[in-house]
């Protein structure tokens, strides 16, 4: 019986003590709508994440082509790629330099012509695009679009991740490690394998 005596006699404190208090008031809501910018050249970028681009900033030194990706005189989508895909080419290109043009003709190939990205300009559909690539009487293509699936609506990873060379002959399908960053000088897209076109 004490022990109940005990538990109404708190309860009964408690409620007593709470009819002092204010009551809740809303909190007025500011919202702030996500930044999508970078707020940076490409090349900035680069240099902000050594370890994921040391081997295509010096692919893009070694080629003479820092330029491309400093300048904003004109809009480019770019197709960064990562230690995995560039730094074996980098090497081979050190211990032989005749495979110089090669590695530019990679470079020029991965600059897209335009602004390309998931913010109202690509969608489900195959997009061929320009790239900077300039080939002799040969039909060169890459293609954009957004990666559509049963992964689609369960993983938010791929959400509006990129596939490049979708439905361009042989060429094997690249999924972008990241997507839809956006550059001072255009959007930028991350990769872990060189795009190579083949019929």
């Amino acid at each position: 019986m004490k022990k109940l005596f005990y538990i109404l006699a708190s309860v009964l404190f408690l409620s007593l003590g709470a009819c002092d208090l204010e009551l809740q008031t809303n909190e007025d809501y500011k919202g702030t709508s996500l930044d999508i910018y970078q707020h940076m050249t490409c090349w900035e970028y680069m240099e902000q994440h050594p370890e994921q681009f040391s081997s295509m900033m010096k692919a893009v030194e070694m080629c003479g082509m820092k330029d491309y990706y400093t300048q904003l005189e004109t809009t480019y989508t770019y197709l960064l790629l990562d230690e995995t895909a560039l730094a074996g080419k980098v090497q081979e290109v050190e211990s032989n330099p005749s495979k110089l043009n090669e590695l530019q003709d990679i470079l020029m190939f991965h600059i897209i012509k335009g602004e390309y990205h998931a913010y109202g300009i690509l969608d489900y559909n195959v997009r061929y695009v320009e790239t900077l690539q300039e080939s002799e009487g040969a039909d060169v293509e890459m293609s954009l679009c957004l990666q559509y699936g049963a992964a689609h609506a369960a993983a938010r990873d791929d959400v509006d991740r990129l596939l490049i060379m979708k439905g361009c002959g042989a060429s094997e399908v690249v999924t972008a490690l990241q997507s839809n960053l956006i550059m001072d000088n255009g959007p930028a897209h991350v990769l872990d394998k060189i795009c190579v076109y083949q019929k």
